[in-house]
């Protein structure tokens, strides 16, 4: 394996990219709300605990997927899960460091979706299933603690969560990450019916699925054009938004003809990015 491809995969495996996704989501938010982006406990918490919490639960994961560890990402995974668990460990602990350093509100606002990303890691209860073994919910579990940490944690943050434009971001955000995680679904789906979980692209088939995905955009694309008629958004944020939405409504699209794991992982993933990106060249057009 060149050394290239060995960098990508320590990238994406390693969950950094991820990561990096989420902690652009929450600067986004800084940045539209405030008209400021730095780098504060609450990117910093975000962005180590996200990377923490993938990291472990790619690893018990692995325990109900074995069947597929000499196959495409989950070999990957396998043969590196020493080094996964490592960065897990470093990361948590760096995550709780910036927790305990953030104001007290914060730490209480943390509390929902620190419950739900546990409990979609963590096995619980007498028959040891997640949320994420909860096929038709999952998807709604995931976008929901991603905007929850990415939206209203540094709206808190602001002393702004009492803005409309805060509201209306929450459902922006929520519509985006939904649509980003079909695909993902799509891709599982011969590994979540061998663990006996019914997502919603298992249950509506590919079409439905992907149709769900795009209307969910188009409601995105409804907020931003809300948040830019009560004046939160400026023509330039407009535009970046337009783009970035174009840009993932036409992956998302082409999503059931991939099989390549670096078009998930890294490309749709990469949307989060992206948006920021965009974003914050818009704004300061």
């Amino acid at each position: 394996m060149s050394w290239g491809r060995q960098l990508i995969d320590l990238i994406l495996y390693s969950n950094l990219w991820i990561a990096l996704g989420a902690a652009a989501m929450y600067a986004q938010t800084q940045l539209l709300l405030s008209g400021n982006v730095r780098w504060t406990h609450g990117v910093a918490f975000v962005f180590f605990g996200t990377l923490s919490l993938y990291a472990f639960h790619r690893i018990i994961g692995l325990s109900k997927f074995m069947a597929f560890v000499r196959e495409g990402r989950y070999q990957v995974i396998y043969e590196h899960r020493h080094h996964i668990i490592t960065y897990g460990l470093l990361a948590g602990l760096m995550s709780l460091w910036h927790l305990l350093r953030m104001p007290w509100r914060q730490q209480l606002w943390i509390v929902p979706a620190a419950v739900v990303s546990g409990a979609y890691v963590v096995p619980w209860g007498k028959k040891g299933r997640r949320l994420r073994d909860f096929g038709s919910s999952k998807i709604f579990f995931i976008a929901f603690a991603y905007t929850w940490l990415t939206v209203w944690l540094p709206a808190v943050e602001w002393h702004l969560q009492g803005q409309i434009a805060t509201w209306l971001m929450l459902l922006e955000r929520f519509t985006f990450l939904f649509a980003i995680t079909v695909p993902f679904d799509l891709r599982d789906r011969a590994v979540d019916l061998q663990a006996g979980v019914y997502t919603l692209p298992v249950r509506l088939g590919p079409h439905k699925a992907i149709w769900m995905a795009e209307g969910a955009l188009a409601i995105t694309a409804l907020c931003v054009l809300l948040n830019a008629a009560i004046g939160c958004y400026p023509f330039g944020v407009v535009l970046a938004f337009a783009l970035a939405l174009a840009f993932s409504g036409w992956w998302i699209w082409l999503s059931p003809k991939m099989t390549h794991d670096y078009y998930f992982t890294g490309l749709l993933d990469g949307t989060m990015i992206l948006q920021f990106g965009l974003v914050w060249c818009g704004w300061y057009l």
